[in-house]
């Protein structure tokens, strides 16, 4: 187990105070969507220290530029983006994003979109100019906008009239000139973080169901934020990254800590939440610190399991691990506090590639490393990976239980056109090689892999290609949510 000291930071939203930059205290007892904010200029020490983990930046704009596709089994709250309501068993291209950028809505010179996030059943993506756009879903805040019903039973952006399977921009980022780079969507949660590292949080944590219903929370005082705020504990703070679970978040600094908010029921967040007050998980906790020896120069989250991978690239992780979806080897159902995964650090990968994406479902981890390879943990009883001759698992029940990372194998050579992203839904998969190839594997559930199966149900254990290297576009970026999966493409010249 990871010896690094482990703190929670202040008090949360509501009636406490907080210390502001003269050390004094000012009472927080507006909503959390009503307390001004400004961005607050980096002093002297922050300027000159040399960072660990580099700022968010976007990357290079590319002519023709990316465009969104997406498919699925459920497009009725509209979390594709195309306009509509229509599932599509293949990758469909949204013709709303292209009249968009047509109509020079994401900057000048026909810019388009540079990141995509799909959550549970709603979806942001950022602008070449680092806005941010949400559609879909809209039950706890998560589109970062407010939305009613209009006079024909529609629910519309209740500024725009926009209904919600349309993209409409988040005016309140683009109002505090918030220049958006990363994005994350959980379930119902969603973060973003600008290229100063300043990070904004919306929507709500999903705690638990009941005779009373569903019950969600943004903070111990706050049920949902349906607009997106800066968090009081992490004010000064720099990050470098943001990934979502299903219920949770992960934070990387500039530094080399790591923070985790959210549900804390499965261990995700790194330490003991107590049963009797479960919303305390919403208070940012610091499982990493920097001054301890170890500092994060990644992170990842699969649905209720954090990782880190350290500068010795090493890869801890906690969380739930009944099928073994840590990769640490361990029976535990639940770690509560970060331990190494196996067969994935440094010198088990030859001593000079590293992990540096980590992402998973509802039982199952893929790890991405530098070099392009990718390794897989868990539960493979859907095709999220398939066992290799030899590979050491537990198979008991018809299910499939590896414990421990073992490769997962592409119909081409990664060392010619290496992986450089992975993606996860529940129980399937996406990867995109350098060369702009997309894949997709595991369980189809209705239509998740974009491709033709003879049975909506269907499993397919390797990899299938699903944008052609020889085709006319090339695959740039991929995120898959609970029923949809988001691609941007980039059409060849």
């Amino acid at each position: 187990m990871l010896s690094v000291a482990q703190s929670r930071v202040g008090t949360v939203f509501g009636g406490g105070g907080v210390v502001d930059d003269d050390g004094g205290s000012q009472l927080q007892n507006q909503p959390a969507e009503a307390r001004p904010y400004t961005s607050r200029p980096l002093n002297a020490r922050q300027r000159d220290l040399p960072l660990l983990n580099p700022l968010p930046a976007p990357p290079s704009r590319e002519r023709p530029c990316w465009q969104l596709f997406g498919w699925g089994p459920d497009n009725k709250d509209g979390p594709m983006g195309t306009g509509d309501e229509f599932a599509a068993e293949k990758p469909r291209r949204s013709k709303v994003v292209e009249k968009l950028i047509e109509d020079g809505e994401f900057g000048l010179n026909r810019a388009g979109l540079v990141a995509v996030a799909a959550g549970g059943f709603f979806s942001l993506v950022v602008d070449e100019v680092g806005q941010v756009w949400s559609f879909g879903n809209n039950e706890v805040g998560q589109l970062g906008r407010t939305t009613v019903k209009s006079a024909d039973g529609v629910e519309v952006d209740s500024e725009t009239s926009v209904p919600l399977h349309t993209p409409v921009r988040i005016r309140r980022l683009s109002d505090e000139f918030f220049r958006a780079v990363r994005i994350a969507a959980g379930s119902c949660i969603a973060a973003a973080l600008s290229d100063r590292g300043e990070l904004r949080v919306w929507g709500a944590y999903y705690f638990s169901q009941n005779s009373g219903g569903q019950k969600f929370m943004f903070s111990p005082h706050v049920d949902t934020q349906p607009f997106p705020v800066h968090i009081p504990e992490l004010v000064g703070e720099r990050f470098s990254d943001v990934v979502a679970g299903a219920n949770h978040l992960v934070l990387l600094t500039v530094d080399g800590d790591v923070y985790t908010i959210g549900k804390g029921s499965e261990g995700q967040l790194g330490h003991k939440v107590p049963k009797a007050t479960p919303t305390q998980g919403t208070v940012p906790y610091k499982v990493l610190r920097n001054t301890h020896g170890h500092r994060a120069v990644a992170i990842g989250a699969s649905n209720d399991t954090s990782f880190f991978v350290d500068q010795q690239g090493d890869v801890w992780v906690w969380g739930l691990n009944g099928y073994g979806q840590t990769g640490t080897g361990s029976k535990q159902n639940v770690l509560w506090y970060p331990h190494q995964a196996k067969r994935v650090r440094r010198k088990d990968l030859g001593g000079k590639a590293t992990v540096v994406q980590i992402v998973g479902g509802e039982r199952h981890t893929l790890f991405l490393a530098s070099d392009g390879r990718v390794f897989a943990c868990g539960n493979a009883e859907d095709g999220q990976f398939q066992l290799p001759a030899g590979a050491e698992g537990d198979i008991a029940k018809e299910v499939a239980r590896v414990s421990e990372p073992v490769p997962v194998q592409f119909p081409h050579d990664v060392k010619e056109d290496p992986v450089v992203q992975i993606a996860a839904s529940n129980r399937m998969n996406a990867a995109i090689t350098r060369d702009g190839v997309l894949y997709t594997w595991g369980l189809n559930s209705g239509g998740m892999l974009g491709t033709e199966v003879e049975s909506p149900d269907d499993i397919i254990k390797t990899p299938k290609v699903i944008v052609r290297r020889e085709g006319s576009w090339l695959a740039k970026a991929v995120s898959c949510g609970g029923q949809h999966c988001l691609a941007l493409l980039r059409k060849k010249p």
